[in-house]
C-alpha cells in the first residue's frame, strides 16, 4: 500500500488527470516552456540546487493564467518566479508578464545575478539546505499531510541535511513507518528514494 502512495506522491509532479493523485506539489516557481519543447540550463541548475519547481506551457500563461504583479496563478498553482530562457521569450510573453515582479530573464552569463541571487533564496527559504547536487527534492501535499520527498542520483550514497519539521521516514520498498532519527534516517543509499513526512511552521 505504501509503495502506491509514495508512487502517486512522486508521480504528482506530471501532468496527470485528478483522478490518479489528488497530491498538490508545495513549490512557488515555474520555468515556462512550450507543448514540444522544454527549457533545460535553468532546469539544470534547479535540479543541482536542489529547487523544486513546475514548468507552465507559453499557451498556458497568455490563455488560462491570472497574472498580477505579485503571483502567475494556473488552476490551484500560484507562482511568485517564473523563469523564462531566452527562445521562450516572445513579445507575447513579454507583454503578458509586463507588470509580474517574479519574472527571472534566465541567461547563463547571468546566473550570479541580483536576480539569481533571490530566485535561488527565495525558493529554499522553508529550511533546505544541501550542496550535493546529485539530490532531487519535491515537496507535495496529501490528504492534510506534507511531505519530502528525496532522490538520489548517484552511484554512492549520500546525506540528506536535517530539515527542521521531519516527523517520520517511510520506506517505499517495504512499507515500513518509522519516527524519524537523524543518525539513522538521513542516509539516502544509491539511487535510494527516501519519503518523509513535514511539519510546517
Amino acid at each position: 500500500m505504501l509503495g502506491n502512495i509514495a508512487a502517486a506522491l512522486f508521480l504528482s509532479g506530471t501532468d496527470l488527470p485528478e483522478e490518479n493523485t489528488v497530491s498538490r506539489e508545495s513549490n512557488n516557481l515555474a520555468a515556462l516552456g512550450t507543448s514540444d519543447r522544454l527549457p533545460w540550463e535553468c532546469a539544470k541548475r534547479c535540479f543541482e540546487k536542489q529547487i523544486d519547481y513546475n514548468y507552465i506551457e507559453d499557451r498556458q500563461l497568455l490563455e488560462e493564467a491570472n497574472t498580477s504583479r505579485d503571483f502567475v496563478s494556473l488552476a490551484e498553482m500560484k507562482c511568485r518566479f517564473l523563469i523564462i530562457e531566452p527562445d521562450f521569450a516572445t513579445p507575447a510573453v513579454r507583454r503578458a508578464l509586463e507588470f509580474f515582479q517574479g519574472k527571472v530573464f534566465w541567461s547563463e552569463k547571468d546566473e550570479a545575478g541580483a536576480a539569481s541571487d533571490r530566485l535561488w533564496s527565495s525558493a529554499q527559504a522553508w529550511g533546505w539546505r544541501s550542496q550535493d547536487p546529485n539530490l532531487r527534492v519535491r515537496r507535495v501535499a496529501k490528504d492534510g499531510e506534507h511531505f519530502l520527498m528525496v532522490f538520489n542520483e548517484c552511484p554512492r550514497a549520500s546525506c540528506v541535511p536535517v530539515v527542521s519539521g521531519l516527523r517520520e521516514r517511510w520506506d517505499p520498498a517495504t512499507g515500513i513507518i518509522r519516527s524519524f532519527s537523524a543518525e539513522e534516517d538521513g542516509q539516502l543509499g544509491p539511487f535510494e528514494l527516501g519519503v518523509w513526512t513535514l511539519r510546517l511552521p
